[in-house]
């Protein structure tokens, strides 16, 4: 079922990965509160050659139904071989 709500947070959740380590390991951002107050990150993924960023954790875990979250970062804007690859895509 559609959710605007839901629809929001999960943007909110995407937009974080653009955050910096430090603020998704420690989600005391003000970006990361907007998102929910109640995640808690357990693992960042990061390969820093291939310029890939993701972070996973759990959302509600006081919550009857807590949920797992994962979320990777897309093309960075400064990443010129990011856009390459992009425009190599069949």
């Amino acid at each position: 079922i559609y959710s605007p709500k839901l629809m929001f947070r999960n943007l909110l959740f995407s937009g974080n990965a653009y955050c910096s380590y430090a603020d998704i390991t420690s989600w005391k951002c003000p970006a990361c509160a907007n998102a929910s107050s109640t995640f808690m990150p357990i693992s960042l993924v990061i390969n820093d050659t291939k310029n890939i960023f993701g972070y996973i954790g759990v959302d509600g875990v006081s919550q009857p139904t807590p949920e797992i979250i994962i979320v990777f970062r897309g093309t960075q804007f400064t990443d010129l071989a990011n856009w390459i690859v992009n425009l190599n895509f069949p």
